[in-house]
């Protein structure tokens, strides 16, 4: 199909920002060559509106010279993407060909279809914690579960107790420094542990913290880490 009707079509949000050097380097290619028969590839889906609209999935910087350069659209619509979890699957295999997406990109994707990850990017922005131990403390799980959450467009808060949670890990992590490289996850996986027990006292907590950081800090072995978490700090 062929069209010099741009208004048509509409770019996925969630996709990679369109780079101004790449567009003007298909635009010189364009210029002296042709567009060779290259087409953009688009979907028909219901995602934001309501009503179907053209969506182009592949292609984005092609599109972006041709309107530049008012010429006509090829393209043909992908019949096999029929749901928004098909599209952001397909999308983040498409970037892998460049650069693999990385767990903030599935985050900023599921934002526009599930509201609880607008909580997440807000708990993401209050708390010096990565994307996949504030789902694991939300959802009170592993880490491994929780990064698959995430990726599957599953996250919701489910850990009533979450907030609670958190405000306290950051009391702790005030106290590890930078040089504490891969502490903070040990830690979260030992609290969640300590905190479930009905004697737990954050007061206490901290006072053993702060005798035994930098203890904790020389030691390497994350499972050497978490034996002396257990046995020094939260008990």
């Amino acid at each position: 199909m062929k069209t010099n009707d741009y208004g048509i079509f509409n770019l996925v949000p969630f996709n990679r920002a369109i780079g101004a050097k790449h567009v003007e380097a298909l635009k010189r290619s364009i210029n002296k060559w042709g567009t060779g028969g290259r087409k953009i590839i688009c979907v028909k889906l219901k995602l934001f509106d309501k009503k179907y609209l053209l969506y182009i999935i592949d292609g984005q910087h092609f599109f972006q010279a041709l309107t530049t350069l008012n010429l006509p659209i090829e393209y043909e619509v992908n019949e096999i993407i029929t749901s928004k979890e098909q599209l952001v699957e397909y999308i983040s295999d498409l970037n892998s060909s460049s650069k693999a997406w990385i767990t903030a990109d599935y985050v900023k994707a599921w934002s526009y279809f599930n509201p609880s990850y607008l909580s997440l990017i807000e708990l993401f922005n209050s708390y010096n914690i990565t994307y996949v131990d504030l789902v694991s403390v939300c959802m009170n799980t592993g880490r491994t579960k929780a990064k698959s959450h995430i990726l599957k467009g599953r996250f919701k808060i489910t850990y009533v107790d979450y907030k609670t949670v958190l405000d306290y890990l950051d009391d702790i992590f005030g106290y590890i420094s930078v040089s504490h490289r891969g502490l903070k996850r040990v830690i979260i996986k030992v609290f969640m542990m300590t905190y479930n027990k009905i004697n737990y006292s954050h007061e206490e907590v901290l006072k053993r913290v702060r005798g035994n950081i930098d203890k904790v800090g020389l030691i390497t072995s994350e499972t050497e880490r978490e034996e002396f978490l257990k046995l020094e700090v939260f008990f």
